[in-house]
């Protein structure tokens, strides 16, 4: 079985992707993975032991990890797995060291001012998302700008973005855009397996079944997972949402996706 992972900022088609790749039998492309989670759980847990003791062998870590990565997916009967989660991005660097030296990594992008407006345009849907909350708590009123600020500043937004950064010390990921996915879904599924170095299969983008067991209730987002049957560019329009001086505030980060 040959591992490889799926990255990138949210709202940018990474559930998309994940659903159509599982049309492919010899895939198995993830919901948002717990890997890492278990990764870094471990190496928190081994660093408070070790306290007990005067040294450290780092070859017993290692050890743990690598029998957990190989045994995580064991239960699957497919050549090639496809792990999702956007914190693979900064986190290369340990990918190298104990998964692969030369890990195929996928990061999937997006306009800053069209991620915040798709946060957005779940939030007025959902009186009871985390954002809200959060804003609440504060005893800030809850309106478009402060959720902008928030998504950016402290939230997901900022938080992947800065990820997305540190991916780009690693020379050798495929960056693939929302409006790629979108526009070329074809295309797009073609540079893919080319880059995977797996054989193309003919994918069906107007009868896609979602594939995620994402539970929303505890990203406490409704149909933040959710996507269409059928791939259609109607993303909602950030002029609706942000104002114009919030709109080129966002833009200016997106000099980044150049780079890529």
């Amino acid at each position: 079985m040959k591992l490889y992972f799926l990255s990138g900022l949210p709202r940018t088609g990474t559930t998309l992707l994940s659903s159509i790749l599982n049309q492919n039998s010899n895939i198995h492309s993830t919901s948002t993975s717990s890997l890492l989670d278990f990764l870094s759980g471990v190496d928190y847990v081994y660093n408070e032991v070790q306290q007990r003791h005067r040294s450290a062998d780092n070859r017993q870590l290692k050890n743990i990890f690598k029998s957990i990565i190989s045994s995580y997916y064991s239960h699957l009967s497919v050549p090639y797995v496809i792990d999702k989660w956007r914190g693979w991005m900064n986190n290369i660097p340990q990918i190298q060291e104990i998964i692969v030296s030369n890990p195929k990594i996928i990061c999937t992008y997006r306009p800053i001012e069209e991620i915040i407006t798709s946060f957005l345009f779940l939030l007025e849907k959902d009186p009871n998302n985390f954002i809200d909350i959060e804003l609440k708590k504060r005893k800030l009123e809850c309106n478009n700008l402060n959720r902008s600020i928030y998504l950016w500043e402290e939230g997901v937004v900022g938080e992947s973005y800065r990820f997305f950064q540190e991916s780009l010390n690693y020379k050798k990921c495929l960056y693939i855009s929302y409006n790629e996915i979108v526009t070329f879904p074809n295309d797009t599924m073609n540079k893919i397996y080319d880059y995977l170095e797996i054989e193309i299969y003919p994918h069906n983008f107007k009868e896609i079944k979602s594939t995620s067991d994402d539970n929303d209730d505890y990203w406490q987002l409704k149909n933040l997972h959710q996507i269409r049957s059928e791939i259609k560019h109607c993303s909602p329009n950030p002029k609706k949402y942000l104002t114009p001086k919030l709109i080129n505030y966002f833009k200016q980060y997106n000099k980044i996706f150049d780079y890529v």
